[in-house]
């Protein structure tokens, strides 16, 4: 009990009975369960050490077997190599070692005796090399440094301004009071850039120009190439008849010559004076 004083008065308390405490029971120990572990499909990249050249230490193994295997191979292949070029031939003849044993038996050429007169002209009268001149030698250097010339094809041309015709010779055949042109000999000149076709003649006589006699030509002078001539003669179809009739003056008769190309376009022409007498 406790007593608390009220003044001058002592109050006695009643203490309530002691409660003895009831025992505690220790709670049952409840384990853990382990977590657990995940494993990453990834796994940390294992980091190599560091490798140093001249640190590390090295180990070689020698064997003897295989090394005499190899020197006996290489050995092989310098033999067999040697003798490939011990009997090979030297300059189209015998090998080195087939002339060991071939040039014993060969015959020394025989010597050749020479008359004592020949010897001394032998010696007397040396060979004299024949001198080459500045001149020949300087033509054969132009030849052999002058380039080949290139053929350049040229095209067929049909405008004419500088291609002639010249009649060279008259055929005649004379029956006393007239006469017949038969044939003409003449050179076309070609003085185009390209080729010319030449295709038939035209002749007449300048005193009887209503007169004309065609022929063609032969195939031989179809084609002249520019800056060439070519020389032909051609059969006049029927023969050219004149008489002095026609002609004043025969001896001194004006012959008209003319060449066209198969399209009828006119090529060359001449007039010429010429004896058409028999």
């Amino acid at each position: 009990m406790a007593d608390e004083i009220f003044g001058d008065e002592v109050v006695t308390q009643p203490q309530e009975p002691m409660v003895k405490p009831e025992p505690v029971k220790p709670k049952p120990q409840v384990r853990a369960k382990p977590k657990r572990q995940v494993k990453s499909s990834k796994t940390k990249p294992v980091s190599k050490p560091k490798r140093h050249i001249v640190k590390d230490e090295y180990v070689f193994t020698f064997h003897p077997r295989k090394l005499l295997k190899f020197s006996f191979l290489i050995i092989l292949l310098m033999a067999v190599f040697f003798v490939g070029r011990v009997t090979a031939p030297i300059d189209g003849g015998d090998s080195f070692l087939t002339g060991l044993f071939v040039s014993d038996g060969v015959d020394e050429p025989a010597e050749i005796e020479i008359d004592a007169e020949i010897e001394e002209t032998l010696v007397d009268e040396p060979v004299v090399a024949e001198e080459t001149t500045t001149d020949e030698l300087t033509a054969a250097a132009v030849i052999e440094e002058e380039p080949e010339e290139e053929v350049v094809e040229q095209k067929v041309v049909t405008t004419y301004t500088n291609t002639k015709v010249t009649v060279d010779d008259l055929y005649i055949d004379w029956k006393e009071t007239w006469g017949k042109i038969t044939g003409v000999d003449f050179t076309i000149t070609n003085g185009e850039s390209g080729i010319v076709k030449p295709n038939y003649v035209e002749i007449s006589l300048e005193a009887y120009e209503d007169r004309l006699v065609t022929s063609v030509l032969k195939t031989t002078y179809s084609s002249i190439n520019g800056g060439e001539n070519m020389s032909g003669d051609v059969a006049i179809s029927g023969g050219y008849s004149y008489s002095s009739a026609n002609v004043d003056d025969l001896s001194n008769a004006v012959i008209v010559f003319s060449v066209f190309d198969s399209s009828g376009k006119l090529i060359a022409t001449q007039k010429k004076a010429m004896d058409l007498n028999g």
